[in-house]
């Protein structure tokens, strides 16, 4: 028992769990860890270049099963990223991602994508806003893109504030969805 206002003490990390399918990738059965191994000095230039949103090589591994070399970038130059930048200097301790697993290997996937969003939810302490959004629109029957949070880790270092959204894209799902009556 710490004194009051003592940081509480960090209890250790589950094992991971292992992914079944897709479906499982996005469900709430457990938060998964993204670890990305890379150069320390490419990671320092995709930070320090981020608004350029640069891609760079970087070795994924999941839930602890190794996916291999995949893309990575930061992403919302316009958006969200912009306002973490400020005269060139990172001033929020995350940044959205944007993977791309068949960025060197075009045949590589994750259960069937090829791209994944990890968004950092900066505006958002409750890191409820975004989940809850799209999940009001999928019991809608609009199509939104699914959603799990999940851990980053770079180089062996968890990400400060580390809970980001696992968010994917809807580009294939959400055409089908839009010309379902053509098809």
């Amino acid at each position: 028992r710490g004194s009051p206002g003592a940081p509480a003490a960090h209890a250790p990390r589950p094992a991971p769990v292992p992914i079944a399918d897709q479906a499982d990738l996005f469900s709430d059965r457990a938060i998964r860890t993204f670890a990305l191994e890379l150069p320390e000095g490419r990671w320092r230039r995709l930070r320090e270049g981020a608004l350029e949103e640069r891609w760079a090589a970087a070795v994924l591994t999941v839930e602890g099963a190794r996916i291999g070399v995949v893309g990575v970038r930061f992403k919302g130059a316009a958006g969200t990223l912009a306002g973490c930048v400020r005269g060139g200097e990172v001033v929020c301790a995350k940044l959205p991602l944007k993977l791309r697993f068949d960025r060197y290997d075009a045949q590589r996937r994750l259960f069937g994508l090829s791209r994944i969003n990890l968004h950092a939810m900066a505006r958002d302490r409750s890191l409820l806003r975004e989940r809850l959004a799209y999940r009001v629109f999928e019991r809608a029957g609009i199509p939104a893109p699914r959603t799990a949070w999940a851990r980053l880790v770079v180089n062996g270092k968890s990400i400060e504030q580390a809970t980001l959204s696992n968010r994917d894209t809807i580009e294939v799902r959400g055409v089908k969805w839009v010309f379902r009556s053509a098809v």
